[in-house]
């Protein structure tokens, strides 16, 4: 998957609070690889900002017992993972997934 620079996503963001287009016609605008990024995009800044669209510099470190209270929460709530995610200020919904499926093939 391509890397996208902070000032590449928030134009596309900006674009879309500006009633540019919805998602498909902003990805297909701007060259994004699907227009999933774009709804990512756009609801990260909706839910924390312009801010939460730049990359961490560091690694962040979770512990087990976070872990498992996100996934309890998510496996309970029937959100998607980018919504638990935000919810939880976890970086994306990929990582969400990753947990989901390392508990799946190895429990606890």
């Amino acid at each position: 998957m391509a890397k996208y620079d902070d000032g590449f996503k928030r134009k596309v963001v900006e674009a879309y609070q500006n009633g540019e287009g919805g998602y498909g016609t902003l990805a297909q605008r701007f060259g994004i690889s699907h227009f999933s990024l774009v709804r990512k995009w756009v609801k990260i800044v909706e839910k924390r900002g312009f801010e939460a669209l730049q990359r961490r510099r560091t690694k962040q470190h979770y512990t087990s017992q976070f872990k498992q209270n996100v996934l309890h929460y998510y496996l309970n709530s029937g959100d998607s993972y980018l919504d638990v995610a935000l919810q939880y200020g976890l970086p994306s919904g990929d990582l969400l997934q990753s947990w989901h499926q390392k508990f799946l093939r190895e429990g606890i």
